[in-house]
């Protein structure tokens, strides 16, 4: 009832939503599993998902070869003043998120240099390194720029083979 003694009106619509939602909670804490990702329509993109690397990944597994490609980084990892905070496979990229300092992060994008595509502001022989934006044109900070490149060097000494599955960025 709302403040008036009126009957409080709820459409089907959002209660069929609510009880949708509330109803994928429950699988997902009942399976410890998460609610499966949506097909994509006919016509678009493929849906991507992202997996998490961390230290330990099993042998052969994508995590695996990327942390392999990436020369051992980890989350907690030091460059240049920057500290790495995630390292993930998204489809067939490499995205390490790192973190400048108290609400500074900067994503980086590792993938195969490709003919055509815009130079990228740090990179190796083998890897070209990105930063991504939300914002086009914008001005990229001095520390981003410092930790890519220090991501680029360490990478120059020390990275692994690259993974096969590893795409380009003309290949959005």
């Amino acid at each position: 009832m709302d403040p008036n003694g009126r009957a409080a009106r709820t459409s089907h619509r959002s209660r069929l939503g609510w009880l949708l939602g509330l109803g994928l909670l429950a699988a997902a804490a009942t399976t410890g599993a998460a609610p499966p990702a949506p097909e994509p329509a006919p016509g678009r993109a493929e849906v991507r998902v992202m997996e998490r690397c961390e230290v330990g990944e099993p042998e052969g597994s994508r995590c695996a070869e990327a942390r392999l490609a990436l020369g051992g980084l980890a989350r907690g990892d030091r460059l240049d003043g920057a500290t790495v905070a995630e390292v993930a496979v998204v489809g067939d990229r490499i995205q390490l998120t790192l973190a400048g300092g108290p609400g500074e992060l900067v994503g980086v994008e590792v993938v195969r240099p490709a003919p055509g595509a815009p130079p990228p502001p740090a990179g190796t022989s083998t890897l070209a390194l990105y930063l991504r934006s939300d914002v086009p044109g914008a001005i990229t900070p001095a520390w981003q720029l410092g930790a890519v490149q220090a991501l680029a060097d360490r990478l120059e000494r020390s990275s692994g083979p690259v993974p096969a599955w590893l795409g380009t960025l003309g290949a959005r």
